[in-house]
Parts: C-alpha cells; sequence; structure tokens
C-alpha cells in the first residue's frame, strides 16, 4: 500500500456465530473459515498491495494458530491470487 495522506482504514464488526456452530448449518467451519470470505473482498479492493497492518481475533482462539490474522490473510490471498 503507498503512502498517502489519507489512508483507507476499514472496520469490520465481529459476528458471534454460537448456537449456529453447535450441531448447525455453521459447525463444520473454523474462525479461520468463517473470516476468509470477508477478508477476501477487502483483498480484493486493494488492487494487488500489501495491507500495512491487520488485527483479527475470535473470541475462543484455537491454540494452533499463532497468528489469526496472518492465517487468514494468506488463505485470503491464495484464494484470489494462487499464491501469497
Amino acid at each position: 500500500m503507498t503512502p498517502s495522506s489519507h489512508p483507507q482504514i476499514w472496520l469490520a464488526a465481529g459476528v458471534r456465530t454460537p448456537f449456529a456452530k453447535i450441531d448447525g448449518p455453521l459447525a463444520s467451519f473454523d474462525a479461520i473459515a468463517l473470516s476468509v470470505p470477508l477478508a477476501e473482498y477487502m483483498v480484493g479492493l486493494l488492487d494487488g498491495a500489501l495491507p500495512d497492518l491487520a488485527v483479527w481475533g475470535a473470541v475462543v482462539p484455537n491454540l494452533t494458530w499463532s497468528n489469526i490474522a496472518r492465517e487468514v490473510l494468506m488463505d485470503a490471498f491464495t484464494k484470489l491470487y494462487g499464491k501469497y
């Protein structure tokens, strides 16, 4: 992303899915799988540029992910461009 006097800042409100995830239609999806479609949309608006900073979170994080923001963005870039 090139420096600008008016940088783009995006805030996306979180959506809790506890009841939909327990034996519901979202039960087979983890936090990354639920996040990637939003990240794909946001990355698509960058026209090939990389974000300067990404902050992502989960209420109950999976301990196998050291950085959920990195995992989400890597999946989003891979789906859009075939690589990160």
